[in-house]
């Protein structure tokens, strides 16, 4: 029995331009790693859905941190979901070693999984990555680097005036998928839900001090 793919086979060019590899995406498994900060993973969701949309069949996991797992919980474009408790930010020597070990088990399922292609959609290299890539094995490798060639098989130059939404779909943009309007997605628990609904219409800011110079000045409150 012959099998008819709809989809067209994607090329996928290295940063060496060397090496070409031509896949049908409909039937690949991919990992998209977003081990940062959660409006950046909030972000990434709709190119979830375009990816889902473009090819049905195509196996989708993400990895995340354990903190914006009540985020991404119950997505309807996502086939399996991991996350992992960085042991930095673990105190004392018994916990380190739980979240090392916790990693070390991620690590394994990650080998076990045998991804056709491994993508972190990242502006700044993600050196926490690193790990997950290693266990990839024969992956494609899709990421931004300080180095071109030093990390990721496929360099991606990010654009710093490019909304996060836009910068998120350039990693994808050799699989045919591009920005479509489609919407961002989280998870509301259900103890905010009527809340969330009293204020669905109203405009919502973010403010972040992760860095100094998003810090907004106590005295534009008053």
């Amino acid at each position: 029995m012959s099998v008819t793919h709809t989809h067209r086979p994607i090329e996928f060019m290295t940063t060496s331009d060397s090496v070409t590899r031509i896949m049908d995406w409909n039937y690949k498994k991919i990992l998209i790693v977003r081990n940062d900060l959660r409006g950046d993973l909030i972000c990434t969701t709709p190119v979830l859905q375009s990816l889902k949309e473009t090819y049905p069949k195509i196996q989708i996991d993400i990895l995340v941190k354990d903190f914006n797992l009540c985020l991404i919980r119950g997505n309807p474009w996502i086939n399996r979901l991991f996350s992992y408790r960085s042991s930095r930010g673990q105190q004392g020597a018994l916990r380190k070693l739980h979240a090392l070990l916790e990693k070390a088990g991620l690590g394994i399922k990650i080998w076990l999984g045998n991804y056709d292609a491994i993508i972190v959609p990242r502006r700044i290299p993600a050196r926490n990555a690193s790990f997950f890539l290693r266990m990839a094995r024969n992956a494609i490798t899709v990421g931004t680097d300080s180095v071109p060639g030093k990390t990721f098989e496929v360099n991606i130059q990010p654009n710093p005036n490019q909304h996060e939404v836009l910068h998120v779909f350039n990693y994808f943009k050799s699989l045919g998928i591009s920005y479509a309007n489609q919407p961002l997605w989280i998870r509301v628990e259900p103890v905010l839900e009527k809340l969330f609904l009293a204020h669905r219409n109203s405009i919502l800011i973010h403010l972040s001090a992760d860095r100094q110079d998003n810090c907004y000045p106590w005295r534009n409150f008053q």
